[in-house]
């Protein structure tokens, strides 16, 4: 257990209010009880009002917006990111707990030569074959497969049904959700003479870094003839697909439903939002950021903030704008037309070299 004060030493951040409070639990700001943590961001008018009448244990707030609480008994937590510092609080009182003792169902399946850790958790109707190495304090939930020669790093945690193909390496304090395949053939073919299409064999691997986490039904494709390297740090949501050969540097995130085309490499500390597609062979440099939908067929080579699409419209309006869009080329023709009937032939020669 912890109080305010305590906490907030841990965190290396100041504690304002009463500082002997109790910490159990964690909430919104709106459905706090007495124990609870929360942290406010100060975004809404609603949570303002609720932040003044809270009855949370504390509150995990900026300086600016610790002063709507001066002269008030309500204990807050004061740092200038806190949100990031309520992330923190929150491992703090909720640790991951690593098992005493190895715990093997009676129907899991596992090579003779197997490599097993200290303190492994195996599930019921776990596979794993032969020549795979499972490090100390991993844990593998129910119907986890692992294929041949297959290795995994200490505190790796897989979630049920969870696929690891052969050969795949995973780092330590890997977590991939239900459902997520990792190391399946990529999408490789080539067409004979008669139009028919030959496998080209996947003979790459899946190397995935230290303390990556994979959502569930993700899927991440062995390389062609080299491996598909995603690097340290990196989150990966939901049914997002990596294909052969990419590369993924340390610390990008990659929202759900999000495509990566093969051997497209992106760089180190980017954000890629929701439903972004992006072509294969596309080089992206570090600290790149993709909105939402947005389509990448080229390489992006600065950093910054990069989006295409169209955000929702009313149904007719977005009926008149789609047909205006498809007649774009029609009035630039009539637009040319009318400038060379009123403008001089200098301007109008001026105006195709700036096009």
């Amino acid at each position: 257990m912890y109080t305010v004060s305590t906490l907030s030493s841990r965190l290396g951040l100041v504690c304002e209010g009463e500082p002997d409070r109790l910490i159990t639990g964690a909430a919104t700001i709106r459905s706090a009880g007495t124990g609870d943590l929360v942290f406010f961001d100060g975004k809404s008018v609603e949570a303002r009002d609720a932040l003044v009448s809270t009855h949370a244990a504390a509150v995990v707030l900026s300086p600016q917006d610790a002063q709507l609480l001066a002269g008030t008994s309500v204990p807050r937590i004061v740092a200038p990111n806190p949100k990031l510092a309520f992330a923190r609080a929150l491992s703090i009182l909720f640790p991951d707990t690593l098992s005493a003792q190895s715990e093997i169902h009676v129907t899991a399946v596992i090579a003779d030569d197997v490599v097993l850790g200290e303190c492994v958790k195996i599930g019921a109707h776990v596979v794993i074959g032969q020549g795979t190495t499972i490090g100390s304090h991993c844990v593998l939930e129910a119907g986890v497969v692992l294929g041949e020669r297959v290795t995994l790093g200490e505190q790796v945690h897989l979630y049920p049904r969870v696929v690891v193909y052969d050969e795949v390496m995973l780092g330590n304090r890997v977590i991939i959700h239900a459902g997520a395949v990792i190391g399946a053939d990529g999408f490789g073919y080539v067409p004979d003479e008669r139009g028919q299409w030959v496998k080209l064999q996947q003979r790459g691997r899946v190397r995935i870094g230290d303390d990556v986490e994979i959502g569930a039904n993700a899927t991440v494709d062995r390389g062609a003839l080299e491996d598909t390297v995603v690097g340290q740090g990196v989150k990966l949501d939901d049914l997002v697909m990596i294909a052969h050969n990419v590369t993924i540097g340390d610390h990008t995130v990659i929202a759900g439903c999000s495509v990566v085309g093969g051997s497209s490499h992106i760089g180190q500390h980017c954000l890629v939002g929701g439903r972004v597609a992006i072509s294969d062979h596309v080089d992206i440099t570090d600290h790149v950021i993709l909105t939402g939908t947005a389509a990448v067929s080229h390489a992006l080579r600065e950093p910054g903030v990069y989006s295409s699409g169209m955000n929702v419209k009313p149904h007719r309006e977005w009926r008149r704008n789609i047909v205006r869009f498809w007649q774009l080329e029609k009035w630039v023709q009539r637009l040319r037309f009318l400038e060379k009937r009123i403008l001089t032939q200098a301007e109008v020669a001026a105006m195709e070299q700036e096009d």
